[in-house]
């Protein structure tokens, strides 16, 4: 018993791309970041963040911006700085 009628048609074509779709969903979602990439990202993450944060409320800061920025890399990468 049907109580709708169908107002669409799934082609072969259609059928396809939502499968693609679907497994490319699945495989993403089961997917681990290697921590070769997830630390690089986080850090920078972390500069970029205290960077936004001394421009935009601390314009004063003795340290000229570019000159912060090469400060919050190095310690970001591990550097130890003057």
């Amino acid at each position: 018993m049907n109580a709708f009628p169908s107002r669409f048609t799934i082609s072969n074509a259609i059928a396809a791309g939502l499968t693609g779709i679907e497994r490319a969903r699945g495989f993403l979602e089961a997917a681990t970041l290697s921590d070769d990439w997830v630390r690089p990202m986080s850090q920078r993450a972390l500069l970029l963040e205290a960077r936004h944060i001394t421009q935009s409320r601390a314009p004063t800061l003795a340290l000229a911006p570019m000159s912060m920025h090469r400060h919050l890399l190095c310690i970001a990468e591990g550097h130890e700085t003057q």
